[in-house]
């Protein structure tokens, strides 16, 4: 079930990244540009997109958990930091590599076992993070919600971790 939810939530934020209300161009960044014109991306390489990421999810959780705890207006900076990190996910090609997963398919584009690790979490955690975007009001959030951003939160904390192995 919880997995039906998963892959549910992931065509959701595929629509959010592609028709979303914020520009990429609020999260644009030389290093990620850099990333996404590379065929083969190494940890070493990555690195400094990588950092730029992280400090995007990092300012995206606290206006999130403050929307989610009640406070409405939290929820445009936590739209404003959505956007910039989407911005840096797509400037990167992630989510195309992730679209075209299927049985029998390899990546070779990250050849670092780390990297992989590291974009898988920040995947996930974009994925999760998005569904309460979509609320006008907190008070309006339903518990489905709240238990993505709880898998959000968790997919946030282990990309931080999984930073460590790509410096």
């Amino acid at each position: 079930m919880k997995r039906l939810a998963f892959y549910s939530i992931v065509g959701q934020a595929f629509v959010a990244m592609v028709l979303g209300a914020c520009g990429s161009a609020s999260g644009s960044s030389r290093a990620c540009g850099r990333v996404g014109k590379m065929e083969m991306v190494h940890a070493a390489d990555y690195a400094p997109c990588a950092t730029e990421i992280v400090a995007a999810l990092d300012s995206l959780r606290p206006p999130l958990e403050e929307f989610l705890a009640g406070d409405d207006a939290a929820r445009d900076r936590a739209r404003i930091a959505y956007g910039r990190l989407r911005g840096l996910v797509h400037q990167t090609r992630m989510a195309r590599d992730f679209r075209s997963m299927r049985p029998g398919d390899e990546v070779v584009r990250w050849p670092d076992a780390g990297t992989r690790a590291f974009n898988a979490a920040v995947f996930e955690a974009l994925v999760m993070y998005t569904p309460a975007l979509g609320w006008k009001r907190s008070a309006d959030v339903d518990p489905g919600t709240r238990e993505n951003f709880q898998q959000g939160r968790k997919a946030h904390d282990e990309a931080r971790q999984l930073l460590g192995q790509i410096h």
